[in-house]
């Protein structure tokens, strides 16, 4: 009768939500023959009827049944999007993306650089596709990059930055439409993040790195340019390989000075920051180099005020200045939680002292503003 009874509910919402128009956009420089597919907002929300969720950004959440909800501070999770089954979302400082279940990338947010990759220069609340088969996408800000099935990296958004990739562009000029890069390279791997910093590896293995001053990524500049010396503050602007690599293999995060890179060993090496009243790893040694710190991370969030990472056990730990309540100033990780374990968390946003967290359960739950209890955010 349960089953029953979510499945009811569920052929209720489906029935209830808009259905996307069909079209879609996908972006060559050479071309602008393009279809577009959107959905559209709704205020379909479901009871608790047995909801779970596997992975949540700022202001987003992904159910196992491949729907968008959204959420705030002031509003309750609500569905967003169905138009399509999504398998993956993102989101970096109001920019926001998702990917279907077939290589669909689908954008919303902000878009005053053309960061959403539709054409337009038009902030839009709801998700709309705007490329095909792609495999992996990194978008934070102003600027965004996909990979696609073939290897191709794809880049838009924002021109007058370093992250620019295009040679001979004008600075004035925002990207509009996902546009291929043209570099002789397949992809496999891509990450980008505050300040711009930027890191993609091909199917070689070969790392390149843009948009911040090597030292944050752990790079001496002579590795970008070997006419420099080491202590050149450079910043690559365009896609270039790093000679005598020597950051480790992993996933790659980024806060404001610092680059965070976890190894398939749950190892967390750490580089930059160095004099970061927001690091307590300082006394580890250089930052210009990648440094290990600690070991059984499986991934970690930075922000403002603080940074928060789950360990392989599922415990959230968390360091920060005395403007991030979720915990204590502190000069090394403190263990937040004790008891539900955590798969996925993400703070509210970058000033924001509330975090949302993941349980095993697939539950979200939530703590901050001086409570660092989590308690279960009910989909009502």
């Amino acid at each position: 009768m349960k089953r029953f009874i979510s499945l009811f509910l569920a052929l209720i919402m489906v029935f209830a939500l808009s259905a996307c128009a069909d079209k879609t956009k996908e972006g060559t420089a050479a071309s602008n023959d393009t279809e577009k597919e959107s959905s559209e907002t709704n205020d379909v929300t479901a009871d608790d009827s047995g909801v779970k969720f596997t992975q949540i950004e700022k202001g987003i959440a992904l159910d196992t049944e491949g729907r968008i909800w959204s959420f705030s501070l002031v509003d309750d999770l609500k569905v967003l999007c169905v138009s399509a089954k999504f398998t993956y979302i993102s989101e970096g400082n109001g920019l926001k993306c998702a990917l279907d279940e077939n290589g669909g990338l689908w954008t919303w947010g902000a878009n005053k650089s053309g960061q959403l990759g539709d054409g337009t220069t038009t902030d839009r609340d709801i998700p709309e596709k705007v490329l095909d088969g792609v495999k992996m996408v990194a978008a934070y800000g102003y600027n965004a990059f996909a990979i696609k099935n073939d290897g191709t990296l794809y880049q838009w958004g924002y021109g007058n930055c370093p992250a620019k990739l295009r040679e001979n562009m004008d600075d004035r000029d925002n990207i509009l439409i996902p546009t291929l890069v043209e570099i002789d390279a397949k992809f496999e791997y891509i990450a980008t993040g505050n300040n711009y910093a930027s890191v993609a590896v091909d199917s070689n293995g070969t790392r390149y790195a843009w948009g911040v001053p090597c030292t944050i990524m752990g790079y001496s500049a002579n590795q970008i340019d070997p006419t420099l010396d080491d202590d050149a503050p450079v910043t690559p602007f365009t896609l270039k390989a790093i000679s005598n690599d020597t950051a480790p293999n992993g996933t790659y995060y980024f806060g404001g000075n610092t680059t965070y890179v976890i190894d398939a060993n749950n190892t967390l090496y750490i580089s930059g920051g160095k004099d970061s009243r927001l690091d307590p790893f300082e006394e580890s040694g250089s930052f210009k180099v990648f440094t290990k710190v600690t070991d059984k991370v499986s991934m970690i969030v930075p922000a403002m005020y603080g940074t928060l990472y789950i360990d392989t056990d599922g415990n959230i730990w968390g360091w920060g200045s005395d403007a991030f309540k979720i915990c204590a100033p502190t000069t090394s990780p403190v263990q937040i939680t004790n008891g539900t374990k955590y798969t996925d968390v993400a703070v509210l946003d970058a000033g924001s002292t509330m975090a949302y967290a993941i349980g095993a359960d697939g539950n979200i739950y939530t703590f901050g503003e001086k409570d660092s209890t989590p308690r279960i955010v009910e989909t009502k």
